[in-house]
């Protein structure tokens, strides 16, 4: 974990946009506490800058065509093998 906190830091992130907790599926509310927490953490540290300025929620990966998030177009995937 402090390994992909140190790459988030060089490449400009702050350490606190990741976090990792492990709650069992009867711990509901304890879930709830968490991510609230997390939430609050992320709009203390404002927007993301490696977003340059845009708002949303993809992240571009830097391979053309690539995007994670639920902005980004479903994937699209040619089977030659199999037919329509």
């Amino acid at each position: 974990m402090d390994y992909v906190r140190d790459l988030l830091a060089q490449i400009g992130l702050d350490r606190e946009r990741l976090r990792m907790v492990n709650v069992s599926a009867a711990m509901g509310g304890r879930f709830a506490e968490l991510a609230t927490e997390f939430v609050e953490t992320i709009e203390k540290l404002g927007p993301n800058p490696a977003a340059g300025g845009r708002r949303g929620t993809t992240l571009e990966l830097g391979i053309p065509g690539e995007q994670v998030g639920a902005s980004a177009p479903p994937p699209h995937v040619h089977h030659p093998e199999v037919k329509a």
